[in-house]
């Protein structure tokens, strides 16, 4: 009956009930006076014990404390973790672009979950699970903005040692801070120096191919009842300083409150800001905003469930990827191992990492289908899909923004094409993988709607992701010479195309109106309706009857 009571108050409350009480603080470790509603944030200093407990001022003079003395002792080994012990962030993301051309505001809720899966004198495994989800629902009646805040889901595997610096394991890849959406989230985890930490005393994390990022100690104040560590990181191109007309310029700031009580942030803040070359105005920006919403310590069988969900989501995703190696012949190995995670994922109850599961089995099954493209020769994927690196945060195509520039050269002939050329005509632009099965069914329906609106200024642009002569020769027949395809081999980063085919509408002003992925009766709808609709609104003819869908 107690315990039955405890279970419906902490629902009632909405905070966490412990099943297992979080680890006491380190030997050493200064005790730290509870904050009364949980998120209030004090300076470190005496709390009066009489009934009203706000902080007291430290005196000035001699008798003040100085920073330097307030860190003797401290963060020698940060990290103190234990198996079992799951943390959760909640917070928001924000993306905003300030150019002369687009300019929006998109935002996004952020769930982070870090696991730990083991612990060791060594360090801790720890698996994270990045949840995107938009905030904002998309204005009623509109179907070309459908795709402009997806939600995302990422799950990853990373070992990080006692100083707080981590490498991916387990078939995870590219653990970089996030720089937009749809990135695995590990900011909580900081790399600090050897020794102790010191103010006035930087020091450096360094990412592979990218500027180090630069920390320092700031001070210290308690926030959410724990002692924490203010920590300050710039890291930022060289261009930022000296802008170049050829290449463009980025920052990125992160603010992060450090817990002494296990060395993994209780909050953290990061911008990251973009200038277009030649510039010095920030052309976009975006925000990351989250803090400590929970702890909980996971008895035997409900920690045994979460670490069965992260292994076998990770193992489908290193195999999916395997199969998309050039000269792979494991699609049979694929699909058993995808019936048989299924099976045993139907026997457990679910977690909230099954999630990620539902991802991977989505992709595993388009890449059975032949849908997602193999990866680019010489680049290393990050996951299935591959995620751009923070050098090129904020270059990729998305709804409502500027279509990025490019030139293409005409596959199996003389000549090549620049978006540029076209602006000023609306383009559809159909990006397909000359060996999937349902590539046959996808032109014949771009060559319909070509003739179809044969009366609008549309220009069709067919971009295959393989160049080899072989498998383009039936498509180069079948569209004729009115419609010539292109090599769109190199632009599967800037355009995002991790599935095949993907459909892009660019209207007059060059802006990206819709993006539509995969094939089938509802997505050939739907992109019918968006190009009419786009088609009509360039024309001025809201009513026109669709003569494309079908």
């Amino acid at each position: 009956m107690i315990a039955s009571w405890c279970w419906i108050s902490a629902l009632i409350v909405g905070q966490p009930l412990l099943l297992v009480p979080p680890p006491p603080p380190a030997t050493g470790a200064p005790e730290v006076p509870s904050a009364p509603s949980g998120r209030s944030q004090l300076p470190m200093g005496r709390v009066d014990g009489g009934s009203d407990s706000r902080p007291v001022r430290k005196p000035s003079g001699a008798s003040q404390r100085t920073l330097a003395e307030d860190f003797q002792g401290e963060w020698q080994a940060p990290l103190k973790l234990v198996q079992a012990l799951e943390h959760v962030y909640r917070g928001t993301v924000t993306e905003e672009c300030f150019t002369p051309q687009t300019q929006y505001s998109r935002s996004y809720r952020l769930e982070s979950r870090v696991l730990v899966l083991q612990q060791d004198s060594d360090g801790a495994q720890l698996a994270f699970l990045t949840s995107l989800r938009e905030k904002e629902a998309p204005r009623v009646g509109s179907s070309l903005a459908k795709d402009a805040l997806p939600s995302a889901v990422r799950l990853a595997k990373g070992q990080a040692d006692s100083l707080g610096k981590l490498e991916a394991c387990g078939g995870s890849d590219g653990l970089g801070q996030v720089s937009g959406k749809a990135s695995h989230e590990v900011g909580m985890v900081v790399e600090l120096p050897p020794g102790k930490l010191r103010p006035g005393e930087p020091w450096e994390s360094v990412e592979k191919d990218l500027p180090p990022l630069i920390w320092s100690v700031k001070g210290k104040e308690v926030l959410q009842g724990m002692a924490c560590l203010m920590l300050h990181g710039e890291q930022k191109t060289e261009t930022w300083d000296k802008p170049r007309a050829d290449q463009g310029a980025w920052r990125r700031v992160d603010k992060i409150w450090l817990s002494q009580r296990t060395g993994l942030a209780a909050k953290v803040e990061r911008v990251i800001e973009r200038r277009e070359p030649a510039r010095q105005e920030i052309a976009e920006k975006t925000t990351v905003r989250y803090e400590l919403d929970s702890s909980l310590q996971y008895p035997g069988p409900l920690f045994e469930d979460r670490v069965r969900d992260v292994d076998l989501t990770l193992k489908l995703s290193q195999n999916a990827e395997k199969q998309l190696a050039p000269g792979s012949r494991s699609a049979t190995a694929l699909a058993s191992l995808l019936k048989k995670t299924e099976k045993t994922m139907e026997s457990y109850p679910p977690t909230p990492y099954r999630a990620a599961f539902a991802m991977e089995k989505k992709r595993a099954e388009a890449v059975l289908r032949g849908e997602i493209p193999p990866p680019e020769t010489g680049r290393i994927p990050t996951g299935i899909a591959g995620e751009m690196p923070l050098s090129k945060a904020g270059t990729g195509a998305m709804v409502s923004r500027q279509a990025p520039d490019f030139s293409v050269p005409r596959l199996g002939g003389t000549g090549s094409l620049a978006i540029r050329g076209s602006r000023g005509s609306q383009v559809l632009m159909v990006f397909f993988n000359p060996q999937a099965p349902m590539t046959e069914e996808v032109l014949l329906q771009v060559k319909q709607w070509r003739q179809n609106f044969s009366g609008e200024d549309l220009v069709v642009l067919p971009l295959t992701v393989r160049t080899e002569e072989a498998a383009n020769r039936p498509w180069v027949r079948l569209l004729g010479k009115e419609t010539p395809i292109y090599d769109g081999s190199g632009l599967r980063i800037t355009y995002g195309v991790e599935v095949t085919p993907r459909l892009v509408l660019v209207d007059r002003q060059g802006v990206i109106r819709a993006l539509h992925e995969g094939w089938g009766g509802e997505t050939r709808q739907q992109c019918a309706e968006d190009l009419r609709l786009m088609l009509a609104e360039g024309s001025g003819q809201a009513g026109r009857k669709d003569p494309g869908g079908r």
